[in-house]
C-alpha cells in the first residue's frame, strides 16, 4: 500500500483506507468453510479421533457420552504446544511430520510465520454449519418432528403442527430476511434460513403445543396410525430394543473384567488372571442361584398357605 504525500495521513484517513481492508477480512472470515480453514491452518480435521476441537482434548468418541458435553470433563489445550509442533514439522524429515501429525495433531503452513499467529485461538468455529445446518436441523426435523411431537391429537379441529404452519404464514419479517426459514415439513433448505428458523422456533412450539395459555407436563400422545411419523417411531424404539437387549450382556460382562486387579501383568499373565476371576465368578453364581430359586420356592409356599 503507497500512501502519497508529502504530508503524513491523519487518522481519520488512515481508517477510512483501512476500512475496505477489514472490510473484506471479517467478510472472508465469515465464509471460511470448517475442513478448509483446517487444512490452511495445518491442523488435523474435526473428523479426527483425538482432535475433533483444536481448543480442547474432548475425542469424538466422547459425541456419544455425556462426558463430552460436561464442561467439568473439557481440558483446554495450549495453543502453544500447536506452534512448537508446527515450526519443529517444519524442518522434519517425512516420517517425523507424520509422527508429530499423529501425536500433536499439527503440519506446518506458511501461516505460521504471522506474528502472533496462534492455530486453535485464531481458527474459525462455523456457526453456521454446525449449529444452524446441522443440530438445528437435526432437532427440528427428527427430534420434533420424526418423533411424533407434533402428530399428537388435534386440538379445537386443529392439530399441532397446523397450528404452528399457521402461526408460521402469519410472521411479517423484516426486508433484510432474503430467504424465509423452511417449513419443518420442507425437504430441503439452506443454512441462513435455519439461522432465520431457531429465532422464532419457541414460540412456534410454544403456539402448536399450548392449552389454556400453558404446556401441560405430559408424554407426547403417540402419532396417528398408518402415517410416516408412525413408521418412523417404531422403527427407532425397535432399533433401541435390539440395541439394548444385544449389547446390554456384553457390556455388564466387559465391566465386571475391566474391574479385575490384575497389576499390570503381561505376557499372558492378565489373560490367565482375568480368565480365573471370570471362573470364580461363574461358579459362586451357580452355588448362589439354588438357594435364590429356594428361597423364592419357600416365600411362594408360605403366601399360598
Amino acid at each position: 500500500m503507497v500512501i502519497p504525500g508529502p504530508n503524513e495521513p491523519t487518522l481519520l484517513q488512515l481508517n477510512n483506507i483501512m476500512e475496505r481492508f477489514v472490510t473484506e477480512m471479517t467478510q472472508l472470515y465469515a465464509v471460511s468453510d470448517l475442513p478448509a480453514s483446517c487444512k490452511i491452518e495445518g491442523l488435523a480435521s474435526f473428523s479426527s479421533k483425538f482432535f475433533m476441537c483444536p481448543q480442547c482434548k474432548t475425542p469424538s468418541y466422547y459425541l456419544a457420552d455425556p462426558r463430552g458435553f460436561d464442561y467439568l470433563y473439557f481440558k483446554l489445550r495450549d495453543p502453544w504446544c500447536y506452534v512448537q509442533y508446527a515450526f519443529r514439522a517444519c524442518s522434519a524429515d517425512d516420517a517425523d511430520k507424520k509422527e508429530i501429525f499423529d501425536r500433536h495433531g499439527v503440519s506446518w503452513t506458511v501461516i505460521n510465520d504471522l506474528p502472533g499467529w496462534l492455530n486453535s485461538v485464531n481458527s474459525v468455529v462455523k456457526f453456521m454449519h454446525c449449529i444452524y445446518l446441522c443440530m438445528v436441523r437435526h432437532l427440528t426435523k427428527v427430534i420434533i418432528l420424526q418423533l411424533g411431537m407434533l402428530s399428537s391429537t388435534p386440538r379445537d379441529d386443529q392439530y399441532p403442527l397446523d397450528r404452528l404452519e399457521s402461526f408460521f404464514t402469519q410472521i411479517i419479517w423484516p426486508p433484510s430476511v432474503s430467504r424465509l426459514p423452511p417449513s419443518v415439513t420442507s425437504s430441503s433448505s439452506k443454512a441462513d434460513q435455519w439461522c432465520h428458523h431457531i429465532s422464532v422456533l419457541f414460540i412456534r412450539l410454544f403456539i402448536a403445543w399450548e392449552i389454556d395459555g400453558k404446556i401441560p407436563d405430559i408424554d407426547a400422545p403417540k402419532s396417528r396410525s398408518g402415517t410416516k411419523d408412525t413408521t418412523a417411531f417404531a422403527k427407532t424404539e425397535k432399533v433401541l430394543q435390539q440395541r439394548c437387549l444385544e449389547a446390554f450382556p456384553y457390556e455388564q460382562n466387559n465391566g465386571f473384567l475391566g474391574r479385575t486387579n490384575h497389576n499390570n501383568h503381561k505376557g499372558g499373565e492378565l489373560e490367565c488372571t482375568m480368565m480365573c476371576k471370570w471362573w470364580k465368578w461363574v461358579l459362586v453364581h451357580d452355588l448362589v442361584r439354588p438357594l435364590q430359586l429356594h428361597y423364592m420356592l419357600l416365600l411362594l409356599t408360605s403366601h399360598l398357605s
